[in-house]
């Protein structure tokens, strides 16, 4: 099926606003174009402008207080151990480093202040092109913006229908950032032959990173520099490049950067532009869906109006005739289309994963410190790289754990005295694993670390990538081992004695509202997930040749016994499953985490397998929306995957579909709409992505599902999704499907395995299979048991 229009992100009104900007990236390098006239303001970012260095905030009480704050627990007295936590195992100091913006290239035009006609700001997702056009005067305008990995600048080139064109820009970090204050630590901007600026600074704090940002410009007009900036004038054509960095990787950061603006600019934009779209548009051209609606879209929507609708609840705003279902709809083809785009603009050809921003912070201070949040945020924003085929984005997330387990070896030692690794709720760009803040609620759990290596198995099972296993292996391994040696032995069962689950609180019978279990049912299942995953990493390890001492002696055993000894998680009398462990009264009922089902949803911990268990997991995710739960971006995206993965595709399309109008920026960012934020925030939305990325996933799950080594198609398909089709997602053992329905139901797919190996394919009965070769299978009861050739093609249809 053929897609009805180009979905693009478009604007038809200027505006200098955050939430109306367009993001492009290249992983290293983000920025946010906005539309401000005359003056207009293109955000910046590097991923590794973090305030500080490194240090080691492990609490030197740790080991000598844990046995007492276990021992208070086993005595019921929860309180009093709560109040030890936060003096004993506290990180000293308390928080982590903060992730902080680059700056800004401010454009200011002369003369520029005329009416504004046909104004259109575009975000083309096929090309990662910003495009902003308008007419004024009789002159028509347009610039054109991107971030190029192969060049590794951000250009920016503005054309007008005369040489009319006036302006001057600069690069700065100063009164114009968000969260300003005179602690910008901008030093000075020197000029650069030819026709450059270099803005020179550092990232703030004790053994904190130096940061340069250059600014390189010329035109076909009069080209000089006064002050610091540079000035156009006379010009039909001028172009900026925009190189930045800091001392992370590299000491002569400003030498490289100059390096690469002069570069870009002796290349030129056209050349630059044809480099950028030749490495873009095939990483990010693999992959479509398209919904045939009621009502078709048929040219890009104006945000700034859909907005609009959404505050007036009057679709006539937007001058065109639609139902709300077929405005929801278009919106979920948006949504998908721009997670994927943002993913791949914030993780490739870089050295730290995407933060809770992305790279897209306007703030000196970023919200939550833009920091990794290992409890939900970071696994999230990864959760859609497979199957989503953007494997190519997972790198960072794996140099990022690689680091996190050789800090928290030394963090599991000293504050533990156990073997393996420890990760906390968050980690930072030094890969700090100490605990960060004092909240009694989240600071004091202890499986970040057992959830990312849940992640890096995923990541196998989606590649059969076994020089990638090789890497992830010491991180699974590390992970499960600290876990073992911190779990005590409770009524004859493995607990860990003392933990939360994460960021959830509970009411005692006397009122107290406390935190602190000695098993949550999320630790039972992250615990007994990675012990399965472990198990099954070692078969492959050995049977590809790897070294046995990678594999502890007698470690198959050591998971064997323990696991008939973790305590599974429980039912309570209501039917849910007790996220801590024995029934008390929920302090949240709508709380925004889903931690107590985790093991359903994206993993395979908790499957159809076990009826009682699943069953449960619906209830409980059930009882949390009756209750008002999903209430924010990620926790809406993450409900909506769960509900497909429970195989109700209508509620999880509502989930997803409502992302925008209720969780959702003009922009279409996320945001983490809570009642409470930070005091420097400029508004109850901050911005975050990961509730973009979970919305990828939400939608592949009605699409594709493979967590039980099983493919199907079409698992939860929406009533409203009544025709479509979708092209290149990814199952488990690599294998990229495409397929299209009608009236509901499957009418053809085609399977490409890229490894050899083995598959069930699960399709519903009256299909036929036509392997290679021309030889065709009829379906047994729905199913296909298939041997899969690596770069063969397999294609379904109907009886």
């Amino acid at each position: 099926m053929e897609s009805l229009m180009k979905l693009q992100l478009m604007f038809d009104q200027p505006s200098l606003r955050f939430d109306e900007g367009l993001p492009i990236g290249n992983g290293r390098l983000g920025a946010v174009v906005t539309g401000g006239l005359p003056e207009k303001h293109i955000l910046l970012n590097e991923e590794t402008v973090w305030y500080g260095g490194p240090r080691d905030r492990n609490n030197p009480d740790a080991l000598s207080s844990i046995g007492k704050i276990r021992e208070l627990m086993r005595e019921g007295r929860v309180r009093e151990a709560q109040r030890l936590s936060v003096l004993a195992l506290t990180g000293v100091p308390e928080t982590q480093r903060h992730y902080a913006t680059l700056g800004m290239v401010v454009m200011n035009y002369f003369n520029h202040d005329g009416l504004v006609k046909d104004y259109k700001r575009v975000l083309d997702f096929d090309t990662a092109l910003v495009t902003e056009s308008y007419r004024m005067d009789e002159v028509s305008y347009e610039l054109t913006s991107f971030a190029s990995s192969p060049d590794a600048v951000i250009a920016i080139r503005v054309r007008a229908s005369k040489p009319v064109l006036q302006f001057f820009a600069n690069i700065e970090r100063g009164e114009r950032v968000g969260n300003f204050s005179y602690s910008t630590h901008m030093d000075e901007t020197v000029r650069c032959a030819p026709n450059g600026l270099v803005m020179r600074g550092n990232c703030g704090g004790e053994k904190g990173l130096r940061f340069r940002g250059v600014l390189f410009g010329t035109s076909d007009g009069k080209s000089a520099i006064i002050g610091d900036k540079l000035v156009f004038e006379n010009a039909s054509e001028a172009v900026l490049f925009v190189a930045a960095g800091t001392d992370f990787e590299t000491d002569d950061i400003e030498t490289l950067c100059v390096s690469r603006g002069k570069t870009a600019m002796e290349k030129g934009f056209d050349a630059c532009l044809h480099d950028h779209i030749a490495e873009w548009s095939p990483l990010f051209n693999n992959v479509s869906i398209d919904l045939e609606c009621a009502e078709a879209i048929s040219e890009p929507l104006a945000m700034n109006k859909v907005f609009n609708a959404f505050e007036k609840e009057d679709l006539s705003v937007l001058n065109m005739p639609l139902t709300w279902q077929a405005l929801d709809d278009h919106l979920v083809l948006l949504l998908f289309t721009f997670g994927r785009y943002i993913l791949l603009s914030s993780s490739r050809n870089c050295v730290l994963p995407a933060n809770l921003q992305g790279i897209w912070c306007r703030d000196l201070l970023s919200i939550w410190d833009g920091k990794f949040t290992t409890n939900i945020n970071l696994q999230m924003a990864y959760w859609p790289a497979d199957s989503a085929n953007l494997s190519v984005c997972f790198e960072p997330y794996l140099q990022l754990a690689e680091r996190i387990r050789q800090n928290g070896l030394f963090t599991a030692k000293k504050m533990y005295g156990c073997r393996g690794f420890v990760l906390h709720n968050n980690t930072d760009i030094w890969a700090d694993t100490a605990v960060q803040d004092a909240g009694t609620h989240c600071s004091y759990w202890y499986l970040g670390g057992v959830w990312i290596a849940a992640d890096m198995w995923e990541h196998y099972r989606y590649t059969r990538d076994i020089d990638f296993l090789r890497r992830a292996w010491p991180i699974m391994r590390d992970a499960l081992s600290f876990v073992l040696d911190f779990m005590e032995v409770i009524d004859d069962e493995l607990v860990m004695g003392v933990t939360t689950s994460p960021e959830n609180t509970y009411l005692t019978k006397d009122g107290q509202r406390l935190s602190f279990c000695r098993m949550s049912a999320m630790d039972s299942e992250l615990i007994t997930l990675l012990m399965k995953d472990c198990l099954e990493a070692m078969k492959v390890l050995r049977s590809a040749g790897s070294a046995e001492e990678e594999i502890p002696t007698d470690f198959d055993q050591e998971i064997l016994f323990a696991a008939s000894k973790v305590a599974p998680p429980q039912i309570g009398s209501d039917g849910t499953i007790l996220e801590w462990g024995v029934e008390v009264e929920e302090g949240e009922p709508n709380h925004r985490h889903q931690s107590h089902v985790i093991g359903a949803y994206p993993y395979n911990g908790i499957t159809e397998c076990d009826p009682e268990l699943f069953t449960a997991v619906r209830k409980s995710i059930e009882k949390r929306m009756r209750n008002g739960g999903a209430n924010t971006g990620w926790s809406r995206a993450w409900a909506g995957g769960l509900m497909a993965r429970l195989g109700d595709g209508n509620v999880a399309r509502d989930l997803v579909s409502s992302m925008a109008r209720y969780s959702g920026l003009p922009n279409l960012f996320s945001c983490c709409n809570i009642k409470c934020v930070p005091k420097l925030m400029e508004d109850a939305k901050p911005m975050q992505i990961d509730g973009n990325l979970g919305t990828v996933q939400a939608v592949i799950e009605m699409l594709l599902q493979s967590h039980n080594d099983e493919i199907v198609i079409l698992p939860a398909l929406p009533d409203s999704w009544n025709k479509g089709s979708f092209r290149g997602l990814v199952a488990r053992g690599n294998v990229v499907v495409d397929a299209s329905w009608e009236a509901g139901r499957l009418t053809d797919a085609r399977i490409s395995p890229r490894v050899d190996g083995e598959a069930v394919l699960v399709t519903g009965k009256g299909y036929f299979l036509k392997a290679e070769g021309g030889i065709v299978f009829d379906d047994t009861d729905g199913r296909f048991q298939l041997s899969l050739t690596k770069d063969a093609t397999y294609t379904i249809g109907r009886r």
